[in-house]
């Protein structure tokens, strides 16, 4: 199968199970900043993901990265979310030399949360957590001028985060980041301290009261949502 049938192929089941209202509500008020969206709910997505990979998976690792490659760069959202499914079912033969097409995709073709989070937590999380010396190229993401790419910087840490792992990362980016123009950067970066606090919440809360004064409410609700009570009313005081 070549990327242009390929192509056709995903963009002609997903139109088959659209959904316009979804795709409308999409539109208006959830994917505001995707461009083309046809509308596939994601267990659609996710189905045709699995059938498309159970067709591909005896290709060699570098032809499975290009067809998937040409579904994230297809522009359109649901086809994007389609290709990024089917890469992370290849996972376990990620080799490090292929994270420069997650840096391409994290920077060129990303639009909205809903594939910066699919991408950020499971496919650029995985090529951390097995190639940790990518650490410092994932963090540089936090220097875009493009919100998408700031989010994924975060995002990227939510799994490793709930494991207990770069606890100083995650406040590095939150301070960093810390007033983002930006509401999804903001509850990016909050909802990387909360899972964060889980495993570390004396630290987490710590950073959370000093800043306090600073930290933009969106951003600072996300954090604490798991805390207990009293913390979480310590945290909100001024």
């Amino acid at each position: 199968m070549n990327a242009e049938n390929l192509i056709k192929l995903v963009k002609s089941r997903l139109n088959k199970c659209a959904d316009n209202k979804y795709r409308e509500v999409h539109e208006k008020s959830i994917m505001v900043n995707a461009k083309k969206i046809i509308g596939a709910r994601l267990p659609v997505i996710n189905t045709l993901a699995a059938e498309v990979y159970r067709e591909i998976q005896n290709l060699k690792i570098d032809e499975i990265f290009k067809l998937s490659d040409a579904l994230i760069s297809s522009g359109i959202y649901d086809v994007r979310k389609t290709g990024i499914e089917v890469i992370l079912k290849a996972k376990k033969r990620f080799e490090k030399r292929h994270f420069v097409y997650v840096d391409r995709w994290v920077k060129e073709e990303l639009e909205d949360w809903g594939d910066c989070d699919s991408l950020g937590n499971h496919l650029s999380a995985e090529f951390l957590f097995r190639f940790p010396e990518l650490l410092p190229k994932i963090l540089k993401w936090a220097d875009s001028k493009k919100f998408i790419v700031r989010r994924a910087a975060c995002v990227t840490f939510i799994v490793p985060g709930k494991k207990g792992m770069y606890l100083k990362e995650i406040l590095g980016l939150s301070k960093k980041l810390m007033n983002d123009p930006h509401p999804l950067v903001l509850k990016g970066y909050g909802w990387a301290l909360k899972e964060a606090s889980k495993k570390h919440q004396k630290e987490v809360f710590d950073f959370v009261f000093v800043n306090r004064r600073i930290m933009p409410r969106t951003a600072l609700r996300y954090a604490i949502e798991k805390m207990p009570e009293k913390l979480r009313k310590m945290a909100m005081g001024k």
